[in-house]
């Protein structure tokens, strides 16, 4: 089982996340990403939207999913806490990833707000195996 982590950086907040697949470095990627806005366990999913993503490589590929689900957020005002299924195909060109990403809308009442993310970050961005059954991934978001 995975699990996440903040880690305090300059005026920036990393996440340091860890999990047995890939699935999970995604889902819980999201978690941590939300959490740094509000308490993810207010989030219902109840909103699915499809998420796209082409990168040269796995760790842009994480970042810019969790990008993606940060934009929806400023544009929709989705808060999306989970990614369901993602699918990984590899070209010569790069990486594709499609998933469902599943949450709710803001509601003030209901989601306690955390402060903002400005941006999720390519600085400092990892992601790699930690062992036979396990990744590590660790990204910045700018505050």
């Amino acid at each position: 089982m995975g699990s996440y982590r903040y880690v305090e950086h300059d005026a920036d907040l990393g996440i340091e996340v860890t999990g047995e697949s890939l699935d999970e470095i995604w889902d819980l990627g999201a978690r941590a990403l939300m959490g740094g806005m509000t308490d993810p366990a207010t989030i219902r999913p109840i909103e699915r939207v499809p998420v796209r993503v082409e990168a040269a490589d796995l760790t842009t590929a994480w970042v810019e999913t969790l990008s993606e689900l940060l934009f929806r957020f400023d544009v929709d005002g989705l808060l999306l806490v989970a990614v369901e299924r993602p699918q990984f195909s590899e070209d010569g060109g790069g990486v594709t990833v499609t998933a469902t990403a599943c949450g709710e809308r803001y509601d003030p009442a209901r989601h306690p707000s955390e402060g903002g993310i400005k941006a999720v970050t390519h600085h400092g961005a990892e992601l790699r195996r930690d062992g036979p059954q396990r990744w590590l991934g660790r990204v910045l978001l700018d505050l």
